[in-house]
């Protein structure tokens, strides 16, 4: 989880069909100001949901699966989450990595 933003940010990670979310952090910085690591583990349907306000205002979402070389059995998705408040783009990074079942 890495901010970028002068505007505190709140992530929020949701696991399967909770209204809950199984992990939240607040928080804002400069330079890709990096908030660690944290595992969760979902539950039967694998569902992860990524929710991210600025203020009192959800930001847009951007998200693209991430290659990663040599291929494994790990898949990994990078979610942006950006707005825009007084003039300066606050921007949030949050990486998503999990290993591939069968």
């Amino acid at each position: 989880m890495l901010f970028n933003s002068a505007e505190s940010q709140t992530v929020n990670i949701y696991l399967d069909d909770s209204s809950t979310p199984a992990y939240s952090v607040a928080g804002c910085g400069r330079q890709n100001d990096n908030r660690g690591t944290v595992v969760l583990t979902s539950g039967k349907t694998g569902t992860v949901l990524v929710g991210v306000c600025s203020g009192e205002n959800a930001c847009a979402l951007m998200s693209q699966a991430i290659d990663i070389s040599p291929p494994s059995d790990n898949s990994c998705v990078g979610v942006v989450a950006s707005s825009t408040a007084g003039g300066d783009t606050n921007s949030a990074y949050v990486i998503l990595t999990w290993k591939a079942t069968s």
